[in-house]
């Protein structure tokens, strides 16, 4: 076997490795979904928590008008905890029981929370995708529908 010929299967063998690693992992870990929250009210929102099973994200703050990206993970279905600080809104925590995160991941969703003084609406969006060949599907399907004249911005997952 010439120099070359090795260099190239030692090559293909590290990237095969890598490839078999990579979708190891992606298989044992945790799926996380996206949970989008809006700050509709006049006051901002402060220490703001989102727990579901053993994930937890704390002190996060979101001012009048904006929006913060809280990723959390879990296997199956259970109980989403929402607790925060506003000032003059009564609501300060509140539970969604039944989210999975497993299954909005698998589905390509985010769960939408707007946030109102004394008000919660909830609705679910399409989400970026959250593994790198979803991204590349994404990428090559944008870029056959606006190569064959088939692109809205309705009909791009």
């Amino acid at each position: 076997m010439t120099k070359s010929k090795r260099n190239i299967l030692i090559g293909a063998a590290a990237l095969l490795g890598l490839v078999g690693v990579e979708a190891g992992y992606n298989v044992l870990k945790s799926p996380k979904a996206c949970v989008e929250i809006e700050n509709l009210g006049p006051e901002p929102i402060e220490d703001l928590a989102v727990a579901c099973g053993e994930s937890r994200v704390e002190g996060v703050s979101i001012a009048p008008g904006a929006t913060a990206k809280v990723f959390v993970s879990g296997r199956g279905p259970g109980l989403l905890s929402l607790r925060f600080r506003q000032k003059g809104n009564a609501l300060s925590s509140f539970d969604l029981p039944g989210f999975d995160p497993a299954q909005m991941s698998r589905e390509g969703f985010r769960l939408m929370l707007r946030l109102r003084p004394n008000e919660v609406e909830r609705f679910q969006d399409v989400a970026e995708p959250n593994t790198m060949l979803g991204r590349w599907k994404r990428d090559f399907l944008i870029r056959f529908r606006e190569s064959t004249g088939l692109s809205t911005e309705d009909d791009i997952p």
